[in-house]
């Protein structure tokens, strides 16, 4: 059994009326405070939603610089490489990402060429697959 939510009866009243919405609902500072006793109420209290917000975020942090040290290590050995594509009349220019397999072409079709141009013993170490 979860001993979440902490309070049920008053979770769910407040999660019905931030649903169904209304007039009130449009109203931003009302709505950020419904939310923010939506959460109070999911987690018991007001200080432990915000230890959990805290926690999401600094995983959130930690898992994205962990990804792009996991690229720019790719992208320095010449397992993966990133293609600049010009402006054009139907698209803004950008930088695209492609496995060292991969023609680099805009209209590449193979969803993981990135995972097939690094080796399977990196991928293993690193639990790319598990990303």
């Amino acid at each position: 059994m979860s001993k979440y939510p902490a309070k049920p009866k008053q979770y769910e009243d407040r999660r019905k009326r931030m649903l169904e919405g209304g007039p009130l609902s449009r109203i931003t500072p009302l709505f950020t405070m419904q939310a923010k006793l939506l959460l109070s109420a999911y987690y018991g209290s007001q200080t432990k939603a915000a230890i959990a917000m805290l926690r999401e975020s600094f995983m959130l942090w930690r898992h994205s610089k962990y990804l792009r040290s996991l690229l720019w290590i790719c992208d320095t050995i010449g397992w993966t490489k990133v293609y600049w594509y010009p402006e054009t009349r139907d698209m803004i220019g950008h930088h695209q990402r492609h496995g060292r397999k991969c023609s680099g072409s805009p209209n590449c079709a193979n969803n993981h060429c990135i995972s097939d141009g690094i080796p399977k013993w990196f991928r293993v170490i690193t639990r790319w697959d598990k990303i």
